[in-house]
């Protein structure tokens, strides 16, 4: 009789507890499980080289790893992003890999709003300024009003379709530069549909959801930042290295754009001695855009992973594919 199926659960570094979910949902589906902590890509080929199916936060899977990966039929991302998993091998290699398109999405766009009101209205200069005895308003002008100022979204996918009522309902206009979203979208979200150009040229505010893969590394480039208005501001809550951050700190040290909010860097953490860190027109937070004590308990969090897992070892596709395209030569 053939031994069943291996799922492997493998993290970076040990993380919240699931309180057993993920290996009780696997057994009883008909699976074997296993887990392990990896740091280094001998120690996932090691623990992995056995597996059918991978559930993954934060190990990096390069090609390197992947080919080591014989039995291997998917790898499911418990994040949004599949930035640190090469999608490209895994296609060349027969490998699906999934991600949890619907993961702390409500979240990261609260966050974004919340980055965007607090460039704004210069709280992180107020707080600073009335904790040191200083009580001047005339010290934060000029505040601009957001009512009838534009908001323009680089890429349009999950988050940004739900960042994009809430900046209406501020008042704000939107716009929206995704060449891969059909422009019939545009109507029924009340957007207008923008060359990259154009978009950085009129918005008050820029906010960046491109994910981050071999083509969108340092998409956003000096270039970009000088297109933009003096008096805009610029959001991240997608992946730092989607935009070159030397050039992003000359544009804030310089004033070529008013300020940043970003919540994402392109070494987190970053160095002590980042240049980014010693700026006053940056309001930053530690990644944590997704992080609440609803995304981050252990067993919801695994869910959909799992699900996702037991899905595909039961000869199905991934509800959440990233590479559909490697369906006619997927591994059974």
């Amino acid at each position: 009789m053939a031994e069943p199926k291996l799922v492997m659960k493998v993290e970076r570094r040990s993380a919240a507890s699931d309180e057993g979910f993920v290996k009780r949902q696997i057994e009883r589906a008909g699976f074997r499980y296993g887990e392990a902590v990896c740091k280094t890509p001998e120690e996932l080929v090691a623990a992995c080289k056995d597996a059918d199916a991978i559930l993954a936060s934060g190990p990096e899977f390069p090609k390197t790893v992947i080919d080591q990966l014989d039995k291997c039929r998917v790898i499911v991302q418990c994040s949004v992003g599949v930035n640190n998993v090469d999608v490209e091998a895994c296609t060349d290699a027969g490998i699906m890999v999934a991600n949890l398109a619907q993961f702390c999405v409500l979240e990261v766009r609260n966050h974004t709003i919340a980055l965007l009101l607090a460039v704004n209205r210069k709280l992180m200069i107020a707080d600073r300024m009335v904790h040191a005895g200083r009580w001047d308003t005339q010290t934060l002008y000029p505040v601009q009003t957001l009512y009838g100022q534009t908001l323009g979204l680089l890429a349009f996918g999950t988050i940004p379709r739900l960042i994009t009522p809430v900046a209406q309902c501020l008042g704000m206009n939107v716009i929206v530069h995704d060449p891969f979203v059909d422009v019939a979208v545009a109507a029924e979200y009340k957007v207008a549909f923008v060359g990259l150009e154009e978009l950085l040229k009129f918005s008050d505010y820029v906010s960046n959801h491109i994910p981050l893969g071999p083509r969108t590394h340092h998409f956003l480039k000096e270039e970009h930042f000088r297109m933009m208005k003096p008096t805009a501001y610029f959001i991240n809550t997608s992946r730092g290295a989607v935009v070159d951050e030397m050039a992003l700190y000359r544009a804030l040290k310089e004033g070529w754009i008013a300020g940043a909010g970003l919540d994402v860097l392109e070494k987190e953490p970053p160095d002590k001695d980042n240049p980014i860190l010693s700026l006053e027109n940056v309001v930053l937070s530690p990644h944590s855009a997704g992080g609440t004590t609803g995304t981050m308990s252990g067993a919801r969090r695994w869910n959909h992973a799992t699900e996702e897992c037991i899905r595909v070892l039961n000869g199905e596709w991934p509800r959440w594919f990233i590479n559909p395209h490697v369906k006619s030569k997927a591994r059974k």
